[in-house]
């Protein structure tokens, strides 16, 4: 990937930069006449000459009598990107100043490179020795008696949580922390306190998570590793003590540093690094409070309202107990592998009330009625649509009512020109007759369309392959991939529990199959389909059933149908014991795992448990044997889906039988969040489009 296009960002001749977004910035309160917020702000030079300033935050609704803590607070954006003014963070400062009752300045500091690193430092200082000014001189009368110079916090977030580490040391040696150089400065300003939530650092050699999160959608590798080589000093490495603050073991006078907060999120790729930094801070002999939350991305907390209420919360505690002395632990250490208070959702879900069923005394489901899309053409009508994929539905199986939906793209995108260009690879590299003879073959046969049998989603109990979000994709693989989609309309679970889905799919491959061997065959396949290229596949409870079709192949006929691929996005497995995966995020917002367990007793055989061979793939039933005779196979998962940890074991159990795995795990995203983002549903096609290439 190109880090500068990806920044949106472009290298001028002199060394600065054009920077192409503009980002949305807030004014302060004072330029808003009629604003009835419950915090003021004000904007203030701070030095004219390196045209630096700070905006100033202060609730008005403190008690009163009450002395409020100063925070001094740094933005993020890599010492790159953003303002003090930024909409993101004059929200966030804004909130701050609300729930923490204190007095929030909020510097504008110098970007890189025009103005590399130290610079942002030095803006820092001049930003405490401004507060300092005050405490001794008094001048701005937003700094009165309701304001405790003794409690000062320096705060921020990513570059900002680097450039509060940093601004700590040079304060040490200024004596405006306790311990330091002593004089009247101590008694005027005290930086009581370090807060730095997900600190951004680095290093020459790369961490796990760096590697694990290299393609990170927020912060990928190249772009961390191009702010650095744009912040640094020019000349410098990664390993320069202002990016790796553990090269050197911290620099002099680390132990005096007063106590740090530091927050981290698991699925940050700089998460290693901060686990690192706050072990060497406590080997320093600082105290260090820590909060690192498996679940949650870089600066989450700006887009996440949950994860920033349990933010505020946390940091509330921690200057709650940082007024006057030290604590009486040298090290606290609040680490949570789960969820913290505040992330955990405190509500009681309710798993009928978040599908939309009922059950009836009877034990069927009412279900919420979504809308439906009816076929654009019929057998027995000329074809009059417009659209570019055609689509009509057909029984298979009179006897269960079971029907399925084909899709047909009129004019699949670019193949003719792929083809011509195979061609004339194809002509570049003939190497022999026979060769010749074997690709003219191939070409042949490439002409039809591979088939994708499709099972959609809902955990065995909602939806129909003609539901709006069911028939979408498929008339998008259809036309993107090119392929013929077969979508199986299966019976539902509860009326009817598993194995009747299985059994609805095993009938679409003997359809297919049936079709493949008529003299009357449907002319969408008889024209257009390869029956020796067909692939099953899934979404969540759709890519279970692909996986349990597959382990019934082979015991079943179905020549001259050739089953080549399995494809599985998101598959829905389950079992008793929870994975790490569940218990973290067990309460998740799009789908908490009480919905997933009532899907899977709607469903299973009555009274059976999650550890049933249809739910835990690991539970050896009577396909299991055939586990290592399963074709290519495609997985697909998501870090923010509960089920990622059994998506990645199910992985694991199909290379130890020797399968062909490719897997996609690490992306950013929840459950079925391909319904809801369209570039996910592009990505998934460009993976399809990959897998069926090989």
């Amino acid at each position: 990937m190109d880090p500068y296009k990806f920044l949106n960002i472009s290298p001028n001749p002199d060394g600065s930069l054009t920077r192409h977004t503009k980002f949305p910035t807030s004014p302060p309160s004072t330029d808003q006449p009629n604003n009835n917020s419950t915090v003021m702000s004000s904007d203030y030079p701070l030095n004219p000459s390196k045209n630096t300033w700070f905006r100033l935050y202060k609730p008005t609704n403190t008690p009163t009598n009450t002395k409020l803590p100063i925070i001094i607070y740094f933005h993020g954006g890599g010492f790159v990107l953003f303002s003090a003014a930024s909409q993101l963070f004059h929200a966030s400062c804004t909130e701050l100043a609300s729930q923490l009752q204190a007095l929030i300045l909020s510097v504008e500091y110098r970007l890189a490179p025009e103005h590399r690193l130290p610079c942002a430092y030095d803006d820092a200082m001049d930003a405490i020795l401004w507060v300092r000014g005050q405490a001794l001189n008094g001048g701005n009368n937003w700094f009165d008696n309701s304001v405790d110079f003794s409690r000062c916090f320096l705060m921020g977030s990513s570059s900002g949580g680097n450039i509060v580490y940093n601004a700590g040391l040079i304060s040490l040696k200024k004596g405006l922390i306790g311990g330091g150089g002593g004089g009247d400065d101590e008694k005027h300003v005290k930086i009581v306190g370090l807060i730095m939530t997900q600190p951004f650092f680095g290093g020459v050699e790369r961490t796990d998570s760096d590697l694990r999160y290299a393609n990170d959608r927020l912060l990928p590798l190249p772009a961390r590793d191009l702010l650095w080589e744009l912040a640094l000093p020019i000349g410098s490495d990664r390993d320069h003590e202002f990016c790796n603050p553990l090269r050197s073991g911290g620099r002099g006078g680390i132990e005096r540093l007063p106590r740090c907060f530091i927050n981290g999120y698991g699925r940050d790729p700089l998460i290693d690094k901060q686990r690192e930094f706050a072990k060497m801070l406590k080997r320093s002999g600082v105290c260090v409070v820590e909060r690192f939350v498996d679940d949650g991305f870089h600066a989450c907390e700006f887009f996440d309202p949950a994860k920033a209420k349990a933010l505020v919360m946390a940091i509330k505690e921690f200057i709650c107990g940082g007024g006057g002395g030290e604590p009486s632990q040298k090290t606290t250490t609040t680490t949570n592998n789960d969820s913290t208070k505040g992330d955990k959702v405190d509500r009681n879900i309710d798993p009928f009330e978040h599908l939309k069923i009922t059950l009836n005394p009877d034990g069927s489901l009412n279900r919420a009625q979504f809308p439906l899309v009816p076929p654009n053409c019929t057998d027995s009508e000329p074809i009059t649509t417009t659209e570019p994929v055609l689509t009509k539905d057909i029984t298979f199986n009179d006897e269960t009512k079971s029907w399925l939906r084909l899709y047909y793209p009129i004019n699949p995108n670019n193949i003719e020109k792929k083809q011509d260009e195979d061609e004339e690879e194809e002509d570049k590299n003939k190497e022999g007759d026979n060769e010749d003879k074997n690709k003219e073959k191939e070409k042949e046969s490439n002409k039809k369309l591979p088939i994708i049998l499709y099972f959609h989603a809902g955990g065995m109990i909602l939806y129909h392959t003609n539901t709006i979000f069911n028939n979408e994709p498929c008339t998008r693989f259809a036309s993107e991939l090119p392929a013929i989609v077969v979508s199986v309309e299966y019976r539902l679970a509860p009326e009817h529990r598993l194995p009747s889905a299985y059994q609805d799919a095993i009938d679409a491959l003997l359809w297919l199959k049936s079709q493949a061997l008529s003299p009357n065959p449907d002319p969408w396949l008889a024209n257009h389909a390869d029956f020796s290229r067909c692939y099953l596949m899934g979404c969540s409870s759709g890519a279970n059933i692909a996986f349990r079709t597959a382990l019934t192949l082979p015991t079943i006929d179905i020549e001259p149908v050739k089953v080549v691929g399995l494809i599985m996005n998101q598959p829905l497995f389950g079992g008793v014991e929870r994975t790490r995966s569940e218990r973290r995020l067990e309460t998740d917002m799009a789908m908490p795992m009480c919905v997933f367990d009532l899907m899977w007793k709607l469903a299973l055989p009555e009274g059976s448990s999650r550890d049933h061979e249809y739910s835990n793939f690991l539970v050896k039933g009577e396909y299991g044997g055939n586990i290592g005779k399963l074709p290519r196979t495609l997985v697909r998962g998501f870090e923010g889906d509960p089920l990622l940890d059994r998506q990645m074991e199910f992985v694991r159990l199909l290379m130890r039988h020797r399968v062909r795995v490719t897997a996609h795990f690490g992306e950013f995203g929840f459950h079925n969040i391909d319904f809801v983002d369209a570039k996910r549903h592009l990505t998934m096609i460009k993976y399809m489009r990959e897998f069926i290439i090989d």
